[in-house]
């Protein structure tokens, strides 16, 4: 799984499955195993989505802006620094563990590991927008760019778990993080995000499936007219 992460996101989705597999084998089956599998299974779906592929872009972002801005270094030396980091954690973690035999913590550190490596795949995404191609989303050319890309925020919202139904009404708009720009070799301020804040009583739980419902209802009201 870990390493599939590079050819698509939506490989993600195994997570519970690999999860129920991994206890099938392991355990025998009851009620409450099968509830707490289901639940670690969909927590380590949020982990990997949420605190590697969202999260490490935006730590290893914000090590850069230190490194270029403040220590006065090139673009990526701290990204890169913050990369090397993960790396000799992984070393000595796997070390560690050996050591100490902890068979359960060295697989758990081996997924994360694989799910890294597989992830790494994303650098040609930069190495390619750095050619300077005809069609460059989010020009990810430095790490605040390449974490707008995997953040996909030229689609706009996309709420998963919670969120507005697919006709409701803007009410308002807030600020969000700071966005940083490329400039002579620096990161500078281009203004906070601009998030949009719907009206409340037309929010819902998993709003995509709510969505994708509404969009197939009004398909099929305009099938019946014609």
């Amino acid at each position: 799984m870990g390493l599939s992460i590079g050819v698509h996101l939506l490989n993600l989705l195994t997570i519970p499955a690999l999860a129920y597999i991994y206890y099938f084998k392991r355990y025998k089956v009851t009620t409450p195993g099968l509830i707490y599998t289901g639940v670690m299974g969909v927590a380590i779906l949020a982990f990997v989505q949420y605190g590697i592929v969202a999260g490490f872009v935006k730590i290893g972002a914000y090590f850069d802006l230190f490194f270029v801005n403040t220590v006065g270094l090139p673009i990526w030396s701290g990204f890169l620094f913050f990369v090397a980091i993960i790396v000799a954690a992984i070393y000595f973690g796997l070390k560690y563990t050996v050591a100490k035999n902890k068979p359960l913590l060295n697989t758990a550190i081996l997924c994360f590991a694989f799910i890294v490596i597989g992830y790494s795949s994303y650098t040609q995404i930069v190495v390619r927008s750095m050619a300077n191609p005809p069609m460059d989303e989010n020009n990810p050319e430095n790490a605040f760019a390449l974490l707008s890309y995997i953040n996909r925020d030229q689609y706009g919202d996309r709420p998963l778990f919670y969120g507005q139904y697919f006709n409701a009404k803007l009410v308002d708009q807030k600020e969000g993080d700071m966005t940083y720009g490329e400039k002579n070799g620096k990161y500078v301020p281009s203004g906070n995000k601009i998030i949009p804040v719907y009206d409340p009583k037309a929010s819902t739980i998993f709003p995509k499936d709510v969505q994708q419902s509404g969009e197939s209802y009004f398909c099929l009201q305009r099938m019946d007219r014609h």
